[in-house]
């Protein structure tokens, strides 16, 4: 009877638990979309929730010939609970974030999303959307120009999106001012595509009355507005501008209530940009000096240093100032570890500075020591870099710093009197055949037995001192180099540099890849990440005695990535597959001593 009784007790527990937590709200996926309207090759954002499953179940996209489906963004996740009527209800979902591009007009429906747990499949809801074909004419016109139609990688190129916008005008109510046509509620930012420019500021841009002929012959006026970015290419080829579409709602009535105007209806346009031909060079590799750190323009260099008049070691701050018409906030400081002239009597921090803008000039400082009496002068300091004007690399030189460089000093240790006043007289030696015993009167006290036995604590503090010693002295020695020898910090932090970017990197694309793997490989060969090329990347790997086999897959994800990059086409899966195997790589390489 008392066991049956524990048994009725114990179910009865249970029941009252499950009750108490109630069900599980019930499984579903739903989606939203941002427009129902729609151009061709214009992106739609669809959200879709998946609520209460099993576990995180990805949404599976409808399989269409009519869009193009990718997904993009993180997984956003949202977990409630709620206690009514003392029953406790508990809801998970996540949300997924989907571009869904059209490829033909017409009145199309997008089929529903869906999701499979626990042996079943839910689907969401279909959508209609109303597509139509880009129907710009006059009233809207992009261009991109550039400078020039070649530039070498790196160089500074300053691209400009001019948008030419027809001045709208109505009787009754005149004509629109620029402002007005610039107005967020015409300009569809969201539904503009703008590549390169992409982060530029699209609100507060130059803007001109100019006047253009249309197909007919007959002069119209225009607004001109102006949107500038600086583009520094980093592969050689054909500049890959991004796909650049301007969207705008072009006026088509406007009405006027007591106070404001109103726009009653206007024409949605969308306006792919006139590209031009630039195309971008690689720097030559003859005649590239051993100093050259990828500055490209037009630079000279003035250096001073202090103090001046030091004995032999002590340090000695060595400024540079560069000025130049390049882009002077990507400027490395000079190589000075590749002058010969001054390695040869100074010993170099080997810390690369950050150095500081001012104005057309950028300030740089480091520390050097001499390493001889017999030094001079601090000789005079190159700058290289590769010239545009002339197609060419050019050095400039500061001018030569005299130095006064004194003998390191000793100290003087002087006999001391008995009256304790020291005396700069150091008594002659005098040389003696009794050894020891010529110092001391009584010769017994020498000559006994100074014999003793050591405890087991004078043992250990024997042993233990000097260990402590070596492990302080070696820690210390590293502290130093690590602080010093920027080319040794950064072969250090190289691998977890590299393993930290390619966290990241899906989320930022293959480019971000690539500057992961390019700088991981810099780093741990000790020479500047900037404008190193994939060629240059695969030469010092194999310079330095890499495996073969390791070296050729680098080459080959490089060359993948670099397509990937300047083709603007990547799924998020192929991005996130390539930084795998870009660790697989960085792995393999860090388990191999380069030489």
């Amino acid at each position: 009877m008392p066991r049956r009784m524990s048994f009725i007790i114990a179910c009865c527990a249970a029941l009252i638990l499950l009750a108490a937590a109630g069900p599980v709200r019930a499984q579903s996926i739903q989606a939203t979309i941002s427009s129902d309207e729609a151009f061709v090759g214009e992106a739609v954002q669809v959200q879709v929730t998946v609520s209460n499953m099993s576990q995180a179940v990805e949404p599976t996209p409808p399989e269409t010939k009519d869009f193009e489906i990718t997904r993009t963004g993180s997984v956003a996740s949202n977990s409630q609970m709620q206690i009514i009527n003392g029953r406790m209800k508990q809801s998970v979902s996540y949300t997924y974030t989907f571009d869904v591009r059209p490829l033909r007009t017409g009145r199309l429906t997008l089929p529903p999303f869906s999701a499979q747990s626990g042996g079943r499949v839910y689907h969401s809801q279909q959508f209609p959307i109303n597509v139509v074909q880009d129907t710009a004419g006059n009233e809207v016109i992009c261009e991109i120009k550039t400078p020039a139609e070649t530039a070498y990688v790196g160089q500074a190129v300053t691209l400009t999106l001019e948008v030419w916008i027809q001045k709208f005008s109505q009787p009754g109510i005149g004509s629109l001012d620029a402002q007005t046509m610039w107005n967020p509620a015409l300009r569809n930012m969201p539904a503009s595509s703008l590549g390169v420019f992409t982060g530029a500021d699209a609100d507060h841009v130059k803007y001109a009355e100019r006047k253009r002929l249309d197909e007919t012959g007959t002069e119209q006026a225009y607004i001109v507005y102006v949107i500038e970015t600086t583009a520094y290419p980093t592969t050689p080829g054909q500049f890959d501008f991004g796909e650049v579409a301007f969207a705008y709602n072009y006026p088509v009535r406007i009405g006027r209530d007591f106070f404001n105007l109103r726009l009653e209806r206007t024409r949605r346009l969308r306006v792919p940009a006139k590209k031009p031909q630039l195309v971008i060079k690689a720097l030559p590799q003859e005649g590239r000096p051993a100093d050259f750190n990828g500055a490209i323009g037009a630079y000279s260099i003035r250096a001073w240093a202090k103090p001046t008049d030091v004995p032999v070691g002590d340090p000695i701050t060595l400024n540079l100032e560069i000025k130049g018409n390049g882009p002077l906030e990507r400027l490395s400081a000079p190589r000075l570890d590749q002058v010969a002239a001054l390695t040869h009597d100074f010993e170099i921090s080997g810390e690369s500075p950050a150095g500081t803008v001012e104005g057309d000039r950028k300030k740089f400082t480091v520390t050097i020591r001499a390493l001889r009496e017999d030094v001079s002068r601090i000789p005079p300091i190159p700058m290289s870099y590769f010239n545009i004007e002339t197609g060419a690399y050019d050095t400039a030189w500061s001018e030569p710093i005299p130095i006064t460089i004194r003998p390191a000093q000793r100290l003087l240790l002087p006999a001391l009197p008995a009256s304790g006043e020291q005396t700069g007289v150091i008594n002659p030696l005098t040389e003696t055949t009794e050894g020891l015993l010529a110092n001391e009167d009584r010769p017994d006290l020498i000559l006994a037995d100074q014999g003793g036995s050591l405890g087991a604590a004078e043992c250990i503090v024997l042993v233990f001192m000097p260990a402590a010693y070596l492990a302080t002295w070696f820690i210390q020695r590293r502290a130093v180099r690590f602080r010093d020898d920027a080319t040794y910090r950064r072969r250090t932090r190289a691998y977890a540099t590299a393993r930290k970017a390619l966290r990241d990197a899906p989320a930022s694309g293959a480019a971000a890849v690539r500057g992961a793997l390019i700088g991981y490989v810099a780093d741990r060969c000790g020479v500047p990440s900037g404008g190193l090329t994939r060629v240059e990347a695969v030469d010092l790997l194999t310079a330095r005695k890499a495996l073969a086999q390791t070296v050729q897959a680098i080459d080959g994800l490089l060359e993948k990535l670099e397509l990937v990059q300047y083709s603007g086409i990547a799924a998020a899966e192929d991005v996130t597959r390539a930084a795998d195997d870009a660790k697989q790589l960085i792995d393999t390489l860090e388990r191999t001593k380069l030489k």
